[in-house]
């Protein structure tokens, strides 16, 4: 199993979060940056990885409301992809 820790220093933005996660996921190039289309290329992963994300991802230095709205996206996508596996920690 493939395993990704995220490096939130990358995500301090909405927009940086987003081209972090693209690369880091290997997204399509055509990923379209936004929660839904998070959501859509998690459910597309067809090889077994953990992705380990810091809780600090909430607070206000990093994303806040948004960074718990990612989590939450990447918690429902693991609900839905056998392959996916989530830690928050």
């Amino acid at each position: 199993m493939e395993k990704i820790t995220l490096d939130i220093e990358k995500m301090k933005t909405p927009e940086a979060a987003h081209r972090y996660l693209r690369d880091a996921l290997n997204f399509p190039k055509y990923y379209g940056e936004n929660l839904d289309a998070l959501n859509d290329c998690l459910g597309d992963i067809d090889k077994p990885l953990l992705v380990k994300i810091p809780k600090a991802l909430k607070s206000k230095k990093y994303l806040g409301e948004y960074g718990e709205r990612i989590i939450e996206v990447f918690l429902f996508a693991e609900e839905e992809n056998l392959m996916l596996k989530i830690e928050v920690k």
